[in-house]
């Protein structure tokens, strides 16, 4: 297929399509993303990438809008109406601090609601927006998050990759997104359960994918227990897991002293 390229722009972002390719069949499936255009024949194994560059804010303003609306007629969840990438000072200051940039987080889908005056945290499976965390931001906002249910919430996992590839070795798993986008800037990918609860639903995703886990959560009594926890789940999908406990959350780590940290667990 030699217009695959031209096809797949057509696309809406965060949707697919399947097509033919090398026979008769529809076993090629042609994807647009935030990074870019993508082709992978389940029948040749041609697989084809072609980068799409960096989206401006309005672009990707369009795209939440865009889901949104299919979401909406899926009966899923919804993003806020006034959910902008236009996150003012005060509340981009939060993820500012951890060394996560304003390209970071249009990457990640990072949002804000005036209205709540909270960031928003998505996470989609495909174009599906499966679960959201929507963290305060000003001086006695309570609760810390919001955490809107959906059909799917319950099994959901942050990606730092958008989705997870057969055979990634390691894979990190945290307690929150911005701990797992953090090790990632680091070289690492990573999955956030957002919590510090491992159902057997999200060990089972994460075993299947990755060769080898290592579960970092946070340092306090709570991401402990919660990773002894994990530990049990996992294990009964994959025997390569390893542990690491720290003092901080990994989020609270630069880049050099992550890839330490996880070095000194290899």
């Amino acid at each position: 297929m030699d217009d695959w390229l031209s096809l797949a722009k057509q696309l809406p972002l965060g949707q697919s399509v399947r097509v033919q390719c090398c026979n008769k069949n529809t076993t090629c499936i042609l994807s647009s993303d935030i990074q870019g255009y993508r082709k992978h024949c389940f029948r040749c194994n041609d697989t084809q990438f072609k980068p799409r560059g960096q989206l401006s804010a309005k672009e990707a303003l369009q795209r939440k809008r865009d889901l949104m609306c299919r979401i909406r007629a899926d009966g899923c969840l919804s993003l806020p109406e006034d959910y902008t990438v236009d996150i003012p000072e005060h509340a981009a200051s939060w993820f500012l601090k951890y060394g996560i940039s304003s390209t970071s987080a249009v990457y990640h889908d990072i949002g804000y609601s005036p209205k709540l005056d909270r960031i928003v945290l998505p996470v989609y499976e495909g174009a599906d927006l499966v679960a959201m965390q929507m963290r305060a931001v000003s001086s006695g906002q309570q609760p810390k998050y919001l955490n809107p249910n959906g059909p799917k919430t319950s099994e959901a996992l942050f990606y730092t990759g958008k989705r997870l590839d057969d055979g990634i070795k390691p894979i990190v798993v945290t307690e929150d997104i911005l701990s797992a986008i953090k090790i990632s800037l680091a070289g690492t990918p990573a999955a956030s359960i957002m919590g510090t609860t491992c159902t057997d639903g999200k060990a089972f995703k994460i075993a299947q994918k990755a060769e080898q886990v290592i579960v970092w959560l946070d340092g306090d009594q709570a991401g402990r227990s919660g990773a002894r926890k994990a530990v049990r789940k996992l294990s009964l999908y994959t025997d390569d897991i390893r542990v690491i406990h720290t003092e901080k959350d990994p989020k609270e780590y630069n880049r050099d002293e992550i890839r330490e940290i996880l070095k000194d667990h290899e």
